[in-house]
């Protein structure tokens, strides 16, 4: 039964390795999600805004994504957006993050986010989201746009 709007589930890792993952977006879409979010964390996971946060490894991150788009291409219900998040920031560094959350997308993730940006106004922010904002229509990155003017 759908409450007649949009929502989204969290589906942590995928809850185990790639077949699992598209097992979890299989169900979440049958459920009628519209979107579901995975993410790259070790289990058991952490809170997104804590130390010592550990992620899974690149192949490993990739694989579930990867996984939980075919089943998006391949499944019966193939419109339920996938979002795929990377706690490599803190883990690990804002380059791995960015390697990452750019094999993400290359994988077929719809949305990409990356947690623990440290300030809205800091080169990491406008990195991610200027380097990283996806164009659906044309399949490309988009251009950064201009630098914010001073005020």
């Amino acid at each position: 039964m759908s409450p007649g709007f949009p929502f989204i589930g969290d589906a942590d890792d995928g809850y185990g390795n790639a077949m699992n993952a598209k097992r979890t977006t299989r169900g979440y879409a049958a459920a009628g999600f519209a979107g579901l979010l995975m993410e790259d964390q070790v289990a058991p996971k952490a809170c997104g805004h804590t130390r010592n946060r550990r992620v899974i490894p690149r192949a490993d991150a990739v694989a579930r994504v990867r996984a939980a788009c075919d089943e998006r291409d391949e499944g019966p219900n193939g419109d339920i957006v996938i979002f795929a998040r990377s706690d490599s920031r803190s883990a690990e560094s804002l380059e791995e993050a960015l390697w990452r959350v750019a094999a993400f997308a290359d994988a077929g993730a719809d949305a990409l986010f990356i947690g623990a940006v440290r300030a809205r106004t800091s080169y990491e922010h406008r990195s991610f989201w200027f380097r990283f904002s996806l164009s659906r229509q044309s399949g490309r990155l988009l251009p950064e746009p201009p630098r914010p003017r001073p005020s």
